[in-house]
């Protein structure tokens, strides 16, 4: 989860120069693929459900170049926050029950 965090952090700041930054987004989003694939395993439920999602996404991203936007890579943004906090949530139930 730590990485999926910093991924997110680094997909924010390089959007904020998103024109100068498509080559570093690009290789950032890999890497979150990776993590979230990951993360995918370890889970079931509606954090899989998420995750399965936000796979599909980012697979249509990288596959189709007309889908590299600035506002796709913000959705990619918004829903890796979206799995975080999901997460978060989750690991918050485990420990409380």
């Amino acid at each position: 989860m730590n990485r999926l965090k910093g991924h997110t952090s680094k997909l924010s700041k390089l959007l904020q120069n998103y024109n100068d930054s498509i080559g570093e987004i690009d290789n950032e989003i890999a890497l979150t693929l990776v993590d979230i694939k990951s993360i995918k395993i370890k889970v079931s439920g509606g954090v899989n459900n998420s995750a399965k999602l936000l796979i599909k996404d980012i697979n249509k991203y990288q596959a189709n170049k007309n889908s590299k936007t600035e506002e796709s890579v913000r959705g990619i943004y918004v829903k890796c926050n979206m799995l975080l906090l999901e997460i978060e949530n989750l690991s918050d139930d485990i420990n409380w029950s």
